[in-house]
């Protein structure tokens, strides 16, 4: 298992984009955009980057902390979540999504917080 990327909210997705291209030799991957939020892929050689911003303000919010979650890319995700279900893990949503390219979950770690298991499909 590799770390996928690391994703942020953004309350000006351009302004933190700029910074991210500007001073840590981040360029532009790819964008994702619906009806909900806006992402925003950065890599550099060794990182990735997911940029979040809510077109609702629902995940604008950065009161408890501007990183959104943790994750994790897999080569057999079905294989993954069942290992973690025998371990009682929490699911956020108990369903896959498949999304720009990617089967993706988000389950609970030890102290609530926030992991996506990421396969390239």
């Amino acid at each position: 298992m590799l770390t996928s990327h690391l994703g942020l909210k953004a309350k000006d997705i351009e302004k933190v984009q700029k910074f991210y291209c500007e001073n840590l030799e981040f360029v532009f991957e790819h964008k994702y955009e619906d009806e909900d939020k806006i992402l925003v892929f950065l890599k550099n050689e060794n990182s990735v980057i997911e940029l979040i911003y809510s077109k609702n303000n629902v995940y604008n919010s950065v009161k408890n902390g501007i990183i959104d979650h943790l994750a994790f890319t897999v080569t057999d995700i079905h294989k993954y979540i069942d290992k973690l279900k025998r371990k009682n893990v929490n699911f956020i949503k108990n369903e896959i999504t498949e999304v720009d390219g990617k089967l993706i979950i988000f389950f609970e770690g030890a102290e609530g917080e926030k992991i996506e298991l990421v396969q390239y499909i």
